[in-house]
């Protein structure tokens, strides 16, 4: 599978190919069959053009040629700023997490799980993305939670407000963690 970034205007500093990479390792192989790229765009290839629309899955004529784009302004501007990209990774990767696992959902219902109706799609892709989540964070969950720990004590960087951000956000992931002690399963 490819992964490419199409951004001829926006330089974000990211090794996106790495940490994507290790967002899919988390994730059931036999869903990932079919999809031939991943792009990170500016400007969706399609008609999507929505303000809010992080990701797109685009099936292919047949299953084996799906292609996912993430919307990098749109994960910038509703998702994480451009500095989280550059100075904490883990955290950008993790929230990056939720929009790429979401369209592997898209993927897998389309092409592996028969028994979902039409209509319970976006249901189910957010299931899905949960349970991406859920497990490139515990498959990280040191360095995701030492980010985190680094962010909410960095009064210089992040000022008061973004220190209480950072100290709430910490406090939400650990206790989700807590609470999935088993995990969270793939629809």
């Amino acid at each position: 599978m490819r992964i490419e970034r199409r951004l001829p205007t926006i330089r974000v500093r990211f090794p996106f190919e790495t940490y994507i990479r290790l967002i899919l390792d988390v994730l059931p192989p036999s869903d990932l069959i079919g999809i031939q790229e991943i792009r990170v765009v500016e400007k969706f290839s399609g008609n999507d053009s929505s303000d809010a629309t992080l990701g797109c899955y685009y099936p292919g004529k047949n299953i084996r040629d799906g292609v996912i784009e993430i919307h990098l302004p749109n994960i910038l501007k509703h998702v994480t700023r451009e500095t989280t990209f550059w100075f904490r990774p883990e955290i950008a990767t993790y929230k990056l997490s939720w929009t790429l696992c979401h369209e592997v959902g898209h993927h897998a219902h389309r092409a592996w799980r028969h028994g979902v109706k039409k209509p319970q799609r976006e249901v189910f892709a957010e299931r899905y993305a949960q349970a991406g989540a859920f497990a490139y964070l515990r498959s990280r969950s040191s360095k995701i939670l030492s980010s985190y720990r680094w962010a909410s004590w960095n009064l210089l960087f992040s000022g008061l407000k973004g220190v209480r951000y950072w100290r709430k956000t910490g406090r939400e992931v650990v206790e989700w963690l807590d609470a999935n002690g088993d995990g969270i399963g793939f629809p």
